[in-house]
């Protein structure tokens, strides 16, 4: 039951239904194709291979989330394997050293808000907790302190829905000023959601009817 509480709370498993009333609120064809994806891919693990665990274990063991290891099976960019003679989700299981390779490809949500022109992380981490900018809270290999990091999707996902003045100045050649003066003639304001000031971060949707880019 602990490794399916794990699969709900992080989203990769979502009832049907969240009413109470509603007796069986899981869809059997979600958790079945959920086991073909990780079994797909697995091979069997060979005897007295050491340095695998479950996917459930290895999310404590290296603090990455349990959604981020099923996604990246999902993908292609983790190898998962089979314990013989086990059956179901739990019979799924990681290289721990893959995990922490994973976790170190991601990018800190502090160097990916520079990267973009922003100075408070304050605020950008504020924003984050909130649910606006997609992120993870994971544990670092070395010191053991959680942070927020983004992974390649969840910076996609960012740049999907904002921009900043570094970004569209990266993307046009424009200057900075130019910018602003086009954001100020069109009434483009910054995101500022809850009264929030999260620094220059815009809705891309409404940057985009600025007609000089």
């Amino acid at each position: 039951m602990t490794e399916f509480r794990a699969l709900v709370a992080e989203g990769v498993l979502v009832p049907r239904s969240k009413l109470e009333t509603v007796k069986n609120p899981w869809h059997l064809p979600d958790g079945l194709a959920l086991l073909q994806d990780l079994e797909h891919p697995a091979t069997p693990l060979p005897a007295g291979a050491s340095g695998w665990e479950t996917i459930h274990l290895a999310s404590k063991q290296v603090g990455l989330p349990v959604a981020r290891i099923v996604e990246a099976i999902r993908e292609g960019r983790l190898q998962p394997k089979k314990l013989p003679e086990v059956f179901g989700y739990h019979g799924i299981v990681v290289e721990l050293a893959a995990l922490e390779v994973l976790q170190e490809q991601q990018m800190a949500a502090a160097a990916f808000a520079r990267s973009i022109g922003l100075r408070d992380y304050a605020a950008f981490t504020t924003l984050i907790e909130a649910g606006h900018i997609p992120a993870t809270q994971v544990k670092s290999v070395k010191t053991a302190r959680f942070q927020w990091m983004m992974s390649d999707t969840e910076i996609a996902a960012f740049r999907q829905r904002f921009v900043t003045p570094t970004m569209i100045a990266e993307e046009t050649g424009l200057h900075r000023n130019t910018i602003f003066a086009v954001f100020s003639a069109a009434s483009v304001t910054p995101f500022r959601p809850d009264g929030l000031d999260a620094g220059p971060i815009y809705l891309r949707n409404e940057s985009n009817c600025c007609e000089n880019w």
